[in-house]
C-alpha cells in the first residue's frame, strides 16, 4: 500500500475486525455500525445487546483497555457479558498485527475527519437506513476534544493551589455510570499527583466493568476488592480520614451503623441507585425499607445531592435516618465530559429535536404556528399519543431506537431542542432530565418550561428560552421565535456550551467536596 487514502485504511481495518469476529464465532458478535472521525467507534452486537468499542491514537490522553504501538483500544458502557472482554482481547491482538503491516504514516489516515458522505461506513448495517443516510450527509466531529486538555491543565492548576494535610481517602462506588465514576477517579488521580501526601484507594461494585477496577489501578490509585472491604471492621476503616461513598449501597448502610467508626462519611448522590436497585428491586421501587436495621444507624454522613430535597428524601427514605444527614446541594447531575458523547455537525438537517416521552406535553405543539418546521423525534412514538395525533399535521421524522452514540450524533443535526414539560403539583419533584443536560453540553439551544428539578440550574443562569406554562400557546410562540432568529439561536447555543463547561462539570463538585470535607 503506497500513500494510502483514508478510505483504503478504513477498509483494511474493517476487514481485520471482520476477520477477528469470524475467528471467534463462539462469542457470536457482528459489526452493527462504524463511525469515523478523531476516534473510530465500532458498535458490535450479539443479538440485541450492543458493545461499543473505540480506537484512538496511542498519544491520546485517555485510559484504555489495551494499547498497541499506535492505538489505544477501549469500550464505552458496560460489556453485555463476560465473553465480550475475551473478544476484545482477541480483537486487540488482530489489530496489532494489522497495524504492523501498514506502511509508515498510514495509521494516521484512519483518524482523518471524513468529509460527507463518508462519515458513516456504508457497510455498517443494520443501523436503520434512514438514520444512516442522515448521518452520511454531514461531517460530525467530537465537540469537546480540543477543550479537554485545557480542562485538565486548569484542574491541575487549581489543585496545585490547595494546601492539604496528609490524608487518606477511600472511594466506594455503587453506580454504573461510566461518565461519572471514571471522572471521579481522574480527579483523585490528579489530586494525588499534585499532593502525594493525599493517598486514595478505590473499592467498587460491578467487578466486570474494566474502568471501575483495572482501569482505576492504571490511573495510579490503589484498588481494594469490594469483597475484602466488606469484611473490614472499624479499625480497618479508621485507617482512612474520609470515606467518599459514590452512591448509596449496602456497604454505606453498614458504615452508618458501624460502632467505633471515626472516619468521616461523605455521600455523593447523583440520583443513581444501581447497587440498591440490583439488590432490592421490588423494595426500592415500592418505597419500602431496603435496609432493615436503620434504627441501628449512629454515624453522621454529609450528603451532597444534585436533586430537589423532596425527591432525594423520597429516594433515600428506605436507606438511612435523616436525622443523621447533613445536606449539601449542587446543580443537577454533573457531567463527566471526558467520557460523555457530544458532537458538532457542519449541517443541520432538522430544526427541532424532541427528546423522550416521560412527562412531556406534546399537545402544546401548534401546527399553525410551526408550519414548515422540521421535527425529529428520538424515541418510540407509539408511547406518545399526542405526537401520533399530530403526525400528519407536522413535518415529523421519527428515529427508531438507537444507541447512545448515534443518539448524540443525531442531536448534533438539530438546530434546537424543545421540551414541553408537564408541570403540576404532582410532578413538583421531578429531576432535570438527562436529555436537558445533553442539549446544554452539546451547545444546542433549548426551549423548555420551568420546573423544580432544574430550578438551581436556572438560578445559576442556564442559557435557555423559557416558555410560560400558564400562557396558552407560549411554548409554540417561543419555539417559532427562536427558529426565526438565527443569530439569537447561535448566541443561546454558544452560551449554553460555555455554561455547561463551567457550571456542570463534575470536577467542580469534586473540588467542593475535597476542599470542604477532605482537606
Amino acid at each position: 500500500m503506497t500513500d494510502p487514502a483514508a478510505g483504503d485504511v478504513r477498509r483494511a481495518l474493517r476487514a481485520a475486525v471482520d476477520e477477528a469476529l469470524a475467528a471467534h464465532p463462539a462469542y457470536g458478535y457482528r459489526i452493527r455500525s462504524v463511525f469515523y472521525g478523531e476516534s473510530v467507534e465500532l458498535t458490535l452486537e450479539r443479538g440485541a445487546a450492543p458493545f461499543a468499542v473505540w480506537l484512538r491514537p496511542a498519544h491520546d490522553d485517555t485510559a484504555s483497555f489495551r494499547q498497541t504501538a499506535g492505538l489505544k483500544v477501549g469500550y464505552s458502557g458496560e460489556a453485555p457479558e463476560p465473553g465480550a472482554y475475551k473478544l476484545l482481547g482477541a480483537l486487540c491482538d488482530r489489530l496489532a498485527r494489522w497495524e504492523s503491516a501498514l506502511p509508515p504514516g498510514a495509521l494516521a489516515r484512519l483518524f482523518d475527519v471524513a468529509p460527507a458522505p463518508a462519515a458513516v461506513d456504508p457497510a455498517a448495517a443494520p443501523v436503520d437506513a434512514g438514520v444512516q443516510s442522515w448521518l452520511a450527509q454531514a461531517t460530525i466531529t467530537p465537540l469537546h476534544h480540543d477543550w479537554l486538555p485545557e480542562r485538565e491543565r486548569r484542574l491541575a492548576g487549581r489543585l496545585a493551589a490547595m494546601t492539604p494535610r496528609p490524608r487518606r481517602v477511600l472511594l466506594v462506588n455503587a453506580t454504573k455510570g461510566l461518565p461519572y465514576y471514571p471522572s471521579v477517579v481522574d480527579f483523585f488521580a490528579a489530586l494525588q499527583r499534585a499532593h502525594p501526601a493525599v493517598q486514595v484507594t478505590s473499592a467498587s461494585y460491578f467487578p466486570t466493568i474494566y474502568q471501575f477496577h483495572q482501569g482505576v489501578a492504571r490511573k495510579g490509585l490503589r484498588v481494594a476488592p469490594l469483597a475484602e472491604v466488606e469484611g473490614w471492621g472499624a479499625d480497618d476503616f479508621n485507617r482512612f480520614d474520609v470515606v467518599l461513598l459514590v452512591g448509596p449501597s449496602d456497604l454505606a448502610a453498614r458504615l452508618l451503623a458501624l460502632p467505633g467508626l471515626a472516619a468521616r462519611l461523605v455521600l455523593l448522590d447523583l440520583a443513581f441507585y444501581h447497587q440498591l436497585i440490583d439488590q432490592y428491586p421490588k423494595k426500592f421501587y415500592d418505597s419500602e425499607d431496603v435496609i432493615e436495621d436503620k434504627a441501628a444507624q449512629r454515624n453522621r454522613v454529609v450528603c451532597y445531592s444534585c436533586q430537589p430535597e423532596a425527591k432525594v428524601r423520597r429516594d433515600l427514605d428506605g436507606f438511612c435516618r435523616f436525622d443523621l444527614v447533613d445536606w449539601r446541594w449542587f446543580n443537577y447531575i454533573p457531567l463527566g465530559f471526558a467520557y460523555g458523547r457530544y458532537y458538532q455537525s457542519d449541517r443541520k438537517l432538522f430544526d427541532v429535536a424532541l427528546l423522550g416521552s416521560v412527562n412531556r406535553d406534546y399537545a402544546r405543539l401548534d401546527p399553525a404556528a410551526l408550519g414548515g418546521v422540521r421535527f425529529l423525534f428520538l424515541g418510540s412514538i407509539e408511547r406518545v399519543p399526542d405526537l401520533l395525533r399530530l403526525r400528519d399535521r407536522l413535518d415529523l421524522t421519527v428515529a427508531p431506537q438507537v444507541d447512545p452514540d448515534v443518539y448524540a450524533r443525531l442531536l448534533s443535526l438539530c438546530r434546537c431542542v424543545a421540551m414541553p414539560l408537564v408541570w403540576s403539583p404532582r410532578h413538583s419533584v421531578l429531576n432535570a432530565f438527562v436529555s436537558l443536560l445533553d442539549a446544554v453540553a452539546s451547545g444546542v439551544p433549548l426551549v423548555v418550561g420551568r420546573h423544580e428539578g432544574a430550578a438551581r440550574i436556572e438560578r445559576e443562569g442556564l442559557p435557555a428560552v423559557f416558555y410560560d406554562d400558564a400562557v396558552p400557546g407560549d411554548f409554540s410562540r417561543q419555539l417559532a421565535g427562536l427558529l426565526a432568529d438565527e443569530g439569537r439561536a447561535r448566541e443561546v447555543g454558544a452560551r449554553a456550551l460555555a455554561f455547561g463547561r463551567e457550571s456542570l462539570d463534575v470536577y467542580r463538585v469534586l473540588e467542593t467536596i475535597t476542599r470542604d470535607e477532605i482537606l
